[in-house]
């Protein structure tokens, strides 16, 4: 599986991922995430990020597959800064803060 599909379909919106689960596209979800766009402040903000599995926390390969991620989305957006400070696993924080 190319993990950075799934990777990537986590800031999807919900139906699209699910969508993409069901026919088999994105064959596991593993991670779910809340966010909002601060358009005052032009700031994809991440309110929360939940694993599946604890262990991708300490994922070095997970992370940098997810900060390329939401890096992609964050530019899709047109958003100036990403905020990342309510994940509370630290390398995936610093990894998305430093995208």
């Amino acid at each position: 599986m190319n993990r950075a599909l799934a990777f990537s379909a986590a800031a999807l919106p919900f139906a699209l991922a699910a969508a993409l689960y069901a026919t088999g596209a994105l064959q596991r979800i593993d991670a779910f995430i809340d966010s909002k766009l601060d358009r005052t402040t032009n700031t994809f903000v991440i309110l929360g990020l939940w694993l599946e599995d604890k262990r991708l926390g300490k994922d070095e390969a997970f992370a940098e597959a997810l900060a390329q991620g939401f890096a992609r989305f964050v530019a899709f957006l047109g958003a100036k800064k990403l905020d990342a400070k309510a994940i509370r696993e630290p390398l995936l924080r610093r990894r998305i803060s430093s995208s």
